[in-house]
């Protein structure tokens, strides 16, 4: 059992080096399947003294008093109730522990996190002084790291975004310095190794400013329905209506149904398909603030009928809706009675998309819906109808 878990050991903290870590479900619940079995088996406890424990229990603070301590709180790893939720945990509670003859447990983690949290103090206090052994510039630099799905309550994702501003911490100050304060014991777990991770972050920050960016960002496939030789016939329709003054907007259409035929023929452009929505950088970020992958040229219009730039869009809420409509008069006719006139709205367009249970995969629905209103008075009587 030690060499299994020596083994796996040596590969985790392989990935920890690699700048892998917590980048996967499998590595999280080895780490943490390791741990736990690491510390049953090589945990000792030491007899101290022959006393007598108290007869009761410390007062339980319940996680939602906890919790509400931090009003805007949106993200936690705290899931259990605990007790002595005071500014000192530690120190009141080993404190309180030496009052009472409550036993206590200390672990590698715990002690190096008060090590660290007070190197962070360190800093804080004499952040001018130490600027030199850090960064070579004055003032504060920005980092952002950008994570490709948006759930802000996911704490694995916040793990994520926290390695990724240690990685660009050290780009300045050096991997010794990161490596070193970065917590990678037989105890630690995906939440020390995080609380951690955000203690460097602290260390730090009369240096840098942290921005982190949840955004959706990949489309993981594209299923393409229909014939080649629909996908050919768009092609043939749009020289058509290419005629009626649109050729500044048929020409970037062109382009596109030609990728399309092209992945029909099994020669598929991947980097076309990325680039359905965004279009990234070299540094995999971008400005989340509008879309500028070729679906922006299906939209040739904003709602006030100004041309768009089919290149990007800033303000969805500007483009004209998916929906049209058309006004249209119905008359139904019964023998022997009065017509029944009304006025009428035919919707036709994109009303939402399925969703696929299994796959999640999501299709656009066509559809069209028909209101009626009757005539008014004016309009029963033959004024406008």
């Amino acid at each position: 059992m030690n060499r299994f878990l020596c083994q796996i050991e040596l590969f985790l903290n392989y990935c920890k080096k690699q700048n892998y870590a917590y980048k996967r479900g499998l590595f999280t619940s080895l780490l943490n399947f390791t741990s736990l079995l690491k510390m049953e088996i090589e945990k000792i406890t030491l007899e101290l003294e022959d006393l007598k424990p108290p007869p009761y229990l410390l007062k339980i603070n319940t996680l939602e008093s906890i919790q509400s301590k931090y009003s805007d709180a949106c993200c936690s790893s705290i899931k259990n109730d605990l007790v002595l939720n005071s500014q000192h945990p530690v120190l009141d509670g080993f404190v309180r522990a030496f009052i009472d003859h409550r036993p206590v447990t200390i672990s590698s983690d715990i002690i190096w996190l008060l090590i660290v949290q007070g190197f962070s103090y360190h800093v804080e206090y004499n952040a001018e002084e130490l600027r030199s052994k850090f960064v070579n510039f004055q003032g504060k630099q920005t980092l952002t790291v950008e994570t490709d799905i948006i759930d802000i309550s996911n704490p694995l994702k916040w793990e994520d975004i926290f390695s990724g501003f240690i990685s660009k911490i050290s780009e300045y100050t050096g991997k010794e310095l990161t490596q070193a304060l970065t917590p990678n014991f037989s105890t630690t777990t995906t939440t020390s190794y995080s609380a951690g991770l955000i203690s460097i972050m602290a260390s730090m920050k009369k240096y840098f400013g942290y921005e982190g960016r949840m955004v959706g960002c990949g489309i993981p496939s594209v299923t393409i329905e229909g014939t080649l030789q629909d996908w050919e016939q768009i092609q043939e329709k749009l020289k058509v209506i290419e005629k009626y003054d649109l050729e500044w907007w048929v020409s970037k259409l062109h382009p596109i149904i030609e990728e399309i035929i092209n992945t029909k023929k099994g020669n598929a452009n991947k980097d076309f398909w990325l680039h359905m929505v965004r279009y990234k950088d070299g540094s995999g970020l971008y400005d989340p603030s509008y879309i500028d992958g070729w679906i922006c040229s299906f939209y040739p219009y904003n709602k006030k009928g100004q041309r768009n730039s089919l290149n990007k869009i800033y303000d969805q809420n500007k483009l004209p809706p998916e929906v049209l409509q058309v006004p249209m008069k119905l008359t139904i006719i019964y023998p022997g009675k009065p017509d029944e006139k009304y006025n009428c709205t035919i919707y036709s367009g994109f009303f939402g998309l399925t969703q696929d249970l299994k796959t999640l995969n999501l299709k656009p629905e066509i559809g069209w819906i028909m209101t009626k209103q009757p005539l008014n008075d004016n309009e029963n009587n033959g004024t406008n109808f």
